[in-house]
């Protein structure tokens, strides 16, 4: 759900809404996961085909307000609050592996907390054809270190962005977009460390008929 409502002919305010998904289990096919058993060496002894399930990975609620002010003719600025509510949808993460007729449900705990995530962008129009924007996304890790896990290593914080559009004619344009997100380092008291950092790029031709 989200609305938008101008407030001047120069500011435009919005907010949005997206409820916890409700999503069944996600499982393999009766044979479509394999557990290797290995001896106290590490050396695979036997392999077991089985079926996996994932129980109640769910996406978590979300709710966000923003403002858009068109400071000058050619100068856009937005900004933007979003909230994330990873703290009810991964408490735990839980999988059940079934084989021979038999089962075995196995959790990692996670207890992540919600995520505050601030963004704010320009767009500036150099000319009637061109159109250069920048933006910034801080939010803070939402994984404590007592539960970080290599199966889920989303502990970026900051990204940074800057793009481009250029219109050839009113039917025709190009945009292109970078996103860097500088690398995060987080030790679980296990003493293994995660790192991350990502990089994306986007090109987009968009043609009007």
């Amino acid at each position: 759900l989200g609305f938008t409502y101008k407030v001047s002919p120069a500011v435009t305010i919005g907010g949005t809404y997206h409820s916890k998904t409700s999503l069944d289990d996600m499982e393999t096919s009766t044979n479509g996961a394999t557990m290797v058993v290995t001896d106290r060496g590490g050396n695979p002894t036997q392999t077991v085909p089985g079926k996996i399930t994932v129980r109640d990975f769910q996406w978590p609620e979300t709710y966000g307000l923003g403002m858009a002010w068109q400071a000058t003719p050619q100068l856009m600025v937005a900004a933007d609050w979003k909230r994330i509510g990873w703290a009810d949808v991964m408490r735990n993460f839980t999988m059940s592996y079934s084989a021979m007729g038999d089962s075995v449900t196995f959790s990692l705990p996670q207890n992540w907390d919600d995520q505050d995530v601030f963004s704010i962008g320009l767009s500036y129009k150099w000319s009637d054809a061109l159109t250069l924007r920048a933006g910034a996304n801080i939010s803070d890790n939402p994984i404590p270190s007592s539960t970080v896990h290599y199966l889920f290593p989303a502990i970026e914080e900051n990204h940074y962005t800057v793009g481009l559009g250029y219109a050839f004619d009113k039917s025709a344009e190009l945009n292109f977009a970078l996103s860097q997100a500088a690398e995060v380092k987080q030790t679980s008291p296990m003493g293994f460390t995660v790192s991350h950092s990502q990089t994306s790029w986007q090109l987009m031709y968009s043609k009007k008929f």
